[in-house]
């Protein structure tokens, strides 16, 4: 979240205070694994790779998409799974998973 913010407030995607936590991000790439993956997490790391682009951003896209994607519910919910549904369920779930596939979809926002 915090390397994201710093791209929000001006920082570029090639400095230091956002390329390292890029890097680290990329080395836990989404998983679908109940009460360990992190929805937040996902969307967070989504919006900042996105925005940092190359190689990292193509292996996040996909296995964000692959987790996320093949457990959508029948009636268009994801489970509550990870390890903050105990506390904030099925809507959090829904929501955080939503947010990140819009995240995934088209070219950086922040970028011209």
């Amino acid at each position: 979240m915090a390397a994201y913010a710093r791209l929000l407030h001006g920082v570029e995607a090639d400095a230091q205070l956002v390329r390292a936590p890029a890097d680290l991000i990329v080395r836990d790439l989404p998983r679908w694994e109940p009460k360990t993956c992190d929805f937040t997490y996902w969307l967070f790391g989504t919006r900042l790779l996105r925005e940092v682009g190359g190689p990292g951003w193509e292996r996040w896209s996909l296995a964000a998409r692959e987790a996320i994607l093949p457990r959508q519910e029948p009636d268009g919910s994801w489970a509550p799974v990870d390890r903050w549904s105990a506390e904030a369920g099925r809507a959090y779930a829904t929501a955080a998973n939503v947010l990140t596939l819009c995240a995934l979809a088209g070219p950086p926002r922040l970028r011209p």
